[in-house]
């Protein structure tokens, strides 16, 4: 390529190669099964073949290394950044306020769903595809409410500060990224609401159907995105900059303030 700056998107360079592959094996799996074995099915089966050599073959040099190459280049000239800390304040205001003061009645279970998740998501900081995830039977049976043997033993080590955060916390093991295992904590001020959102006649009275499994579920078979919960509370308030806060800028907050910690 004699531009590099031509290639818009790198990613999809990257990316039709396992499209290619798969678009072949179907071809070749299509004249294998074929009843029609002449010629012309052979030579068929023989040119999937010889194009699947060359992708595997000359693809990643040719084409993936340049492509990762350019997506590196580029993310050093990219303005990264963070959430300001005066709007973090001010979402974590409104959110433990709305929770606090939130009247428990009919036609309350979407609204109650936004809230709830965003102040999960804005709390722990997580991806929000985790949050998506997480399930009734994550809240009914994996999630922590009180000390096993092993947190017991650690008791004498902790602050005072540190017990009151152990003792009033609980702790929901969910799905994350590779389906790797991940903890989301739960602060006081949304027991209630989840506890709320949980319940299967409340869930039956939203027209919530009883085979969505999300614990943050919509009317169909799918979970309410946090992304839009986090977005529709930032709409609600005056913020310096909304567009910030995302779940991956408020990972880079997090990493952010923990190095000034350690620096101070």
């Amino acid at each position: 390529m004699d531009d590099e700056d031509d290639l818009k998107s790198p990613s999809n360079a990257i990316k039709i190669k396992y499209d290619l592959t798969t678009m072949i094996k179907i071809k070749r799996n299509r004249l294998i099964k074929s009843t029609d074995k002449g010629d012309d099915t052979k030579k068929g089966i023989e040119a999937c073949n010889n194009v699947d050599i060359l992708i595997k073959s000359e693809w990643g040099e040719r084409v993936t290394k340049l492509a990762r190459t350019i997506l590196i280049l580029r993310t050093f000239s990219q303005n990264k950044a963070i959430p300001s800390p005066e709007d973090v304040r001010k979402l974590n205001i409104h959110l433990i306020t709305r929770l606090k003061d939130f009247q428990y009645k009919e036609d309350v279970y979407s609204s109650l769903c936004t809230i709830a998740q965003a102040r999960l998501l804005l709390y722990n900081k997580r991806r929000s595809g985790e949050i998506d995830a997480m399930s009734l039977k994550d809240f009914n049976t994996n999630r922590k409410t009180e000390l096993n043997d092993v947190d017991k033993s650690l008791i004498g080590d902790l602050s005072d500060l540190e017990m009151h955060l152990l003792s009033s916390q609980d702790l929901i093991i969910t799905r994350g990224k590779r389906c790797r295992p991940v903890p989301v904590l739960v602060p006081e001020d949304v027991k209630p609401a989840l506890n709320y959102i949980a319940d299967l006649n409340n869930r039956r009275k939203a027209k919530i159907k009883d085979s969505n499994k999300y614990l943050f579920a919509t009317k169909g078979a799918g979970a309410v995105r946090s992304y839009d919960s986090i977005k529709k509370i930032c709409s609600e308030l005056s913020l310096t900059s909304p567009e910030r806060i995302t779940s991956t800028a408020l990972r880079k907050y997090t990493a952010t303030l923990a190095q000034v910690c350690v620096i101070f």
